[in-house]
């Protein structure tokens, strides 16, 4: 999930294709995760990414 990306969040859906079985994953999301996503989406590193959640890279550290 570390890698989930905006474009990976459409209508309130989690579209996805997994990495090892190349399967396509589309769930709807819960309201909890919605509240979580809403929390990412107001930071505003969030502007400067594409990724939902803030990575930890090899010699920087990202802040929430």
């Amino acid at each position: 999930m570390v890698f989930l990306q905006w474009a990976n969040i459409k209508d309130y859906r989690l579209i996805y294709k997994l990495d090892k079985t190349k399967s396509d994953f589309n769930i709807r999301l819960r309201e909890e995760a919605i509240e979580i996503l809403d929390y990412y989406r107001a930071n505003p590193q969030s502007e400067n990414t594409d990724y939902v959640f803030p990575i930890i890279h090899k010699y920087s550290l990202t802040e929430i």
